[in-house]
């Protein structure tokens, strides 16, 4: 399981992600560590897949097509959507049968951030059989906090509340 966070800062983004990744529908496949998982899109916009990497892949493809330099956080944002259904929908057409896919570990992801013009965003969205994808997008407010994974380690319970108090308080006049 990924667990990615994104943050804005008064002067950029910061994206962190895990270094394992499974691939737990293809067969003979074991875990793989010290993976980064950082993709670069463009020279300034990064993005961190989440959940079913024939999903991810597939979805970070198209987006690596899409995005050109000079797109705004909306844009960017609207291809995300598009590009996660995609890669869902590729999934789905490639799927064997005997794979449950309402299985609440079937899911697909993308956190998407950086800057484009003067913007600094972060953006993202997930989708599954039964979540449809809904983007989220920040920009140009500090302090804003994007996290998926690590559900069964509550690993939002314990990021935000240490990191947002510690964070805040760095004074940020370099």
């Amino acid at each position: 399981m990924t667990i990615g966070i994104a943050l804005t800062l008064p002067d950029g983004v910061l994206l962190v992600a895990d270094g394992r990744q499974t691939s737990p529908y293809s067969n003979g496949n074991s875990p793989e560590n010290n993976l980064d998982k950082l993709v670069q899109i463009s020279s300034t916009i990064y993005v961190i897949p989440f959940g079913i990497i024939q999903a991810t892949d597939f979805s970070i493809l198209i987006l690596r097509k899409s995005i050109l330099e000079n797109s705004r956080p909306e844009q960017i944002s609207s291809m995300c959507v598009s590009c996660v259904r995609a890669g869902w929908q590729y999934l789905l057409n490639n799927v064997l049968d005997d794979v449950n896919i309402n299985d609440i570990r079937m899911r697909a992801a993308l956190i998407i951030g950086g800057i484009t013009g003067d913007e600094l965003f972060i953006t993202g969205t997930l989708v599954s059989s039964n979540i449809p994808p809904q983007p989220i997008l920040y920009k140009n407010i500090p302090f804003q906090l994007f996290m998926l994974g690590g559900e069964d380690q509550q690993a939002f319970n314990l990021f935000n509340p240490r990191a947002s108090v510690c964070i805040r308080n760095i004074p940020w006049d370099y």
